[in-house]
């Protein structure tokens, strides 16, 4: 049985002299003493377990609880050995005691073991006469089991229909607590260790106005579909986290106070239709979902991180007196963006925005002018919003699925370093902007892309360039002055590559293979060919060829620096002597009938073809005892080969 303790709230019950100042003792002063409506003021705030810490700390105080309240519990008598017996009974007696069920008082029902007494509880409670009261206490559960919702849910119900009948319902030890299609008062619940309340289709009733709800732990607060009736309870108790869900009638934000607020979530309420004139002092994330608010006005949330507003496609937005100075992120999906007026976000570094039907702006395009301090750019079917800034902070910008929109030549992007181009099946090549500095392009699974051959003359500057699932077939007589890294990946359109006659002084690292899992590169099956000729890149340092079929010969000879080579469905490869060479992998190969291999003596790595010559073999052998004994452990790498 669990004992019963004084907990520290109660010590200012207990008798002691009261000091005021340090020469003069006020006389002991008891609950007696008082008023009668100064004890009432003061019980009335108790919980029964405090009531019951009282009686046992002042016996001489039961006299004035006995003929008012009575104790209903489902603990034996023997865990209340200090209270009068005709203060407490057991509820399996209260059942069939007409002195209980007609008490004129409160009842103080306490159930400790909802499973095997809540459905005595229940009873009791329908059987009680109007002038007999109640406070309902439920320990040991932290959420109302599945079980007893439904006789839950009318307790609820009752205290919002027949005030007083119920005048307290306390849950010490829920975390969680879900209210749907219910009438709510509020006012009688003590809810000390709630963190979650879940409100669906609730109307919250008001029948004690100067009582607040007490949830003095609430982290998240979740209202789905309609909520209806006098709001002004949960105005004080906006937690950390609140999530609107399908809200179908429009909620005035400015009658609600966030002070805790800092995660605020609106999905699927289209009966929303603005956010005005609210002050979110501590908001740092705000998330519109599958909503359509036309307008979010007069806004301050200076600790707001990021914006998420995800609309339908035949929805449009306007921001208009937002102040965020924190702000870093927008995430913005429309159908177009009316205007954005008197924005102040100085800390804005991201955006990304994707507008089904927006109008090209005119030539002040005022409505994106927040865009030119950005860093961090994301487009889709909107290049036109762009037009006529100077983007004079961006460093990377990706677009995707964009229409072939020529931008003014007025539209400059000083220090843009970075450029992908996705799924965009305008383009044939990648369009002209002003990018003086761009160093990276990537164009994925653009079907319609088909040449490079702008690149070397409108980006000199180009280092890395990235063709990945395009159909790119001929690269051919290009010069690229600062290429570094060149990965194409070939779609499955292309039967034949071209690879001739390209001077690439700077080029380190080049990685030509079909797209992964398409459906000519089937289990090793080569269905792509290579004609590689006369491309001269003296400072290579890593090549990876592989899923095509070569069809010319290659030589390592043009390449002194060359550290690693991956290459197959090759007939002619010429491996000169080399003192750079790491690692040569050869393995996807069946065999090669004209392998010419030099000597390697900082090779680390081999992996031959699957069948090898005796050639080949000796070759092995050779390297094998030519390596210095403070290498040895590299013999590991080639194993046992076996022709």
């Amino acid at each position: 049985m669990p004992t019963q303790t004084v907990p520290r709230r109660l010590d200012k019950y207990k008798q002691k002299p009261l000091y005021v100042m340090t020469n003069i003792t006020v006389p002991q002063t008891s609950l007696n003493d008082l008023p009668i409506h100064i004890i009432d003021k003061i019980t009335s705030d108790l919980e029964s377990n405090d009531l019951i810490n009282l009686l046992n700390a002042d016996p001489s105080l039961h006299y004035l609880f006995t003929q008012d309240y009575k104790l209903v519990t489902d603990l034996s008598q023997d865990s209340y050995d200090s209270l009068p017996q005709d203060f407490l009974v057991t509820v399996d007696k209260a059942l069939h005691s007409p002195e209980v069920r007609n008490f004129k008082g409160t009842l103080l029902l306490e159930c400790h073991d909802t499973e095997s007494s809540w459905a005595y509880f229940f009873e009791l409670i329908s059987l009680l006469s109007t002038e007999t009261s109640c406070e309902i206490t439920i320990y040991n559960i932290e959420s109302i089991p599945f079980e007893l919702q439904e006789e839950f849910h009318k307790l609820v119900s009752i205290t919002a229909s027949n005030p007083g009948f119920i005048k307290k319902i306390h849950l010490p030890d829920v975390t969680t607590l879900h209210l749907l299609m219910i009438d709510w008062d509020p006012s009688v619940f003590k809810l000390p260790n709630v963190t979650y309340l879940g409100l669906g289709d609730t109307t919250i009733v008001d029948n004690n106005v100067d009582k607040e709800l007490y949830i003095p732990n609430l982290e998240q607060l979740y209202i789905e579909g309609s909520l209806n009736g006098d709001l002004s309870k949960l105005e004080k108790i906006i937690p950390s986290t609140l999530h609107l869900n399908e809200i179908v009638k429009p909620i005035d934000f400015t009658k609600f106070k966030y002070n805790n607020l800092k995660f605020l979530k609106i999905e699927s309420s289209n009966g929303i239709d603005k956010i005005d004139d609210v002050l979110f002092p501590n908001l740092q994330h705000l998330e519109i979902i599958n909503t359509n608010i036309p307008l979010i006005s007069n806004i301050k949330a200076n600790k707001l991180e990021s914006l998420i507003y995800n609309s339908s496609y035949y929805s449009s937005i306007s921001l208009e007196n937002f102040q965020a100075e924190n702000l870093q992120q927008i995430d913005i999906i429309a159908s177009s963006i009316d205007h954005i007026t008197n924005v102040q976000f100085p800390q804005l570094k991201y955006v990304k925005i994707k507008l089904y039907e927006q109008p090209i702006p005119d030539i002040t395009n005022t409505t994106f002018k927040f865009l030119e301090s950005i860093e961090i750019l994301e487009t889709e079917h909107c290049i036109q919003i762009l037009d006529n800034l100077t983007l004079k902070k961006l460093k990377i910008w990706n677009i995707h699925n964009d229409v072939n929109y020529r931008l003014s030549p007025q539209t400059q992007f000083p220090i843009l370093e970075t450029l992908l181009i996705a799924h965009n099946e305008a383009i044939q090549q990648v369009p002209l902007i002003y990018a003086p500095n761009l160093k990276n392009i990537t164009v994925l699974g653009s079907f319609n892309f088909v040449s490079i051959n702008n690149l070397p003359k409108d980006y000199p500057t180009l280092t890395t360039l990235v063709i990945d699932n395009c159909p790119v077939s001929y690269i051919n007589g290009l010069e690229f002055p600062n290429l570094e890294v060149l990965d194409i990946q070939i779609s499955s359109d292309v039967f034949e590559m071209n690879f001739e006659n390209n001077k690439l002084p700077q080029l380190k690292e080049l990685n030509i293979s079909p797209k992964v899992n398409n459906s000519f590169y089937s289990n090793g099956n080569a269905s792509m060919t290579l004609q590689w000729e006369n491309v001269e890149a003296p400072n290579l340092e890593i090549v990876s060829i592989n899923g095509v079929q070569f069809i010319s010969k290659f030589s390592t000879s043009p390449y002194p620096n060359l550290k690693s080579l991956s290459i197959d469905k090759i007939s002619d490869l010429d491996i000169v002597s080399n003192n750079s060479l790491i690692l040569l992998n050869l393995s996807h190969n069946e065999s090669i009938p004209n392998l010419s291999l030099g000597k390697l003596p900082n090779l680390e790595e081999f992996y031959p073809p699957i069948q090898i010559d005796d050639n080949t073999l000796r070759w092995v052998e050779d390297l094998k005892k030519s390596i210095s004994e403070e290498l040895n452990s590299v013999s590991d790498n080639f194993g046992d080969l076996k022709v």
